[in-house]
């Protein structure tokens, strides 16, 4: 057991390691790893308690949300047996998913950064996040299972104790099944109660709750843009910090994370969405903002074209990409945090310490700059010889393929780069 977890057992964490997809590594090994990352990191050590946290919040307020939602019927003179009730959910479902549509193609169509728009409202994935729901209001079964203060396999409130190796059959790693469930509950209590817009949790939860909750987040939108029926859906937001916004659901991920959001000031919202970047960001204390090509190109600092992965043709677009104003301004500002150690190759190598940055981005034979990256803290490694992984811990999501979308999430990641995948690791310059 981790003494860093006190007297928590770490069943729930082996039982999620097992069960996904990760590739199988000795349970001895990774609870070796965390606790030693945790104890002698101070940023790690600040993850962990800020997991825990997080875990029980949201543990705590979907209990009282599927306690109201279930026992309603009960503790009210209800207008709704349980077939009338799951109708206005459905239809409700498929007005938000119709809705989520129709916002989604206005934001495909605006001009890319026009009026500074977020990147948070092209990607929210809400109508993904509405269509699961909708789907889940359809089962007749688990809808009634809802009302009987039931959940079926795979949808337990309670949070794991650590979110080591994500489970992608447990609500708090598959945003199918977490987000899925949130809207629904969400949904059916703003049905019982006559509430026309998600805001009406306040009165469930307390003045101010979305701003405090770790699964409602309030994303601005731009004041000038102009989508049919935003501001008579149940996702519409306004107050005087934020005079339009969108309530987005989430499992701790947002594409973007809370970059460029006001609302809540420079640090974001404490248990607002993140992404792998804006995680590691967070919690490096970084004042900049950055992605995994941007790591990418301060690694070049130390390990120049990446030849093994691009073909040495492909040397002046790669250069010229790295050579816009906005990748210079970024590497500027990241030399001063950040000291790029570029590809390790030897698992026993010093520089390897819990709280270091681990990052990685693919390629194929067409992409410059990469099809896309992964980054989070690392942990340490586990396994052995061509076998050995890097331990990281970050902020992730795959709802189109694995379902997974997840924050807290230790994952074992490649160490080692190949031709297809540069991995690379920088550290936090000390001040």
């Amino acid at each position: 057991m981790l003494k860093v977890l006190s007297s928590l057992s770490l069943a729930l964490c082996v039982t999620s390691a097992l069960a996904s997809s990760q590739p199988a590594i000795n349970t001895s090994d990774f609870e070796h790893v965390y606790e030693n990352a945790v104890r002698s990191n101070p940023a790690v050590k600040k993850i962990h308690e800020d997991a825990l946290g997080y875990g029980q919040i949201t543990s705590r307020d979907l209990g009282v949300l599927f306690d109201a939602v279930s026992r309603f019927e009960q503790t009210h003179d209800a207008p709704h047996d349980a077939p009338s009730l799951q109708a206005q959910v459905v239809a409700s479902l498929e007005a938000d998913t119709s809705f989520f549509e129709v916002f989604g193609q206005t934001m495909k169509n605006d001009p890319k950064n026009e009026q500074r728009r977020l990147i948070q409202l092209s990607t929210h994935k809400m109508g993904v996040v509405t269509q699961h729901a909708l789907d889940l209001a359809r089962q007749t079964e688990f809808f009634d299972l809802l009302l009987e203060e039931k959940l079926p396999f795979g949808y337990d409130l309670n949070a794991p104790v650590c979110n080591i190796f994500p489970n992608e059959t447990h609500i708090y790693s598959n945003g199918r099944r977490g987000n899925a469930l949130k809207a629904l509950l969400l949904r059916a209590w703003s049905i019982q109660h006559q509430q026309t817009n998600l805001t009406g949790l306040d009165n469930l939860f307390g003045g101010g709750w979305i701003d405090r909750s770790t699964f409602v987040h309030v994303t601005p939108v731009p004041t000038l843009t102009e989508v049919p029926g935003f501001e008579t859906s149940p996702y519409y937001f306004s107050d005087a910090k934020t005079p339009s916004g969108l309530l987005t659901i989430h499992n701790g991920y947002a594409f973007g994370g809370q970059r460029w959001e006001t609302r809540y000031g420079t640090q974001g919202a404490a248990f607002g969405p993140q992404d792998c970047s804006s995680f590691v960001a967070k919690y490096l204390g970084s004042p900049y903002v950055f992605s995994t090509r941007d790591l990418l190109y301060l690694s070049e600092d130390v390990i120049g074209f990446p030849d093994e992965q691009l073909d040495a043709a492909q040397e002046a677009a790669w250069l010229a990409s790295r050579s816009t104003e906005e990748a210079q301004s970024t590497l500027e500002n990241l030399r001063k945090t950040l000291r790029p150690h570029g590809k390790i190759v030897d698992p026993a190598s010093h520089l390897l310490r819990p709280g270091i940055v681990h990052n990685e981005r693919t390629f194929n034979a067409s992409s410059i700059q990469g099809l896309g990256g992964h980054t989070g803290i690392y942990l340490g490694t586990v396994g052995s010889g061509p076998d050995t992984k890097a331990l990281t811990i970050s902020a992730n999501r795959d709802l189109e393929g694995s379902g997974i979308e997840f924050i807290y999430g230790v994952e074992a990641r490649s160490f080692f780069s190949t031709k297809d995948r540069l991995v690379t690791y920088l550290e936090k310059k000390d001040n």
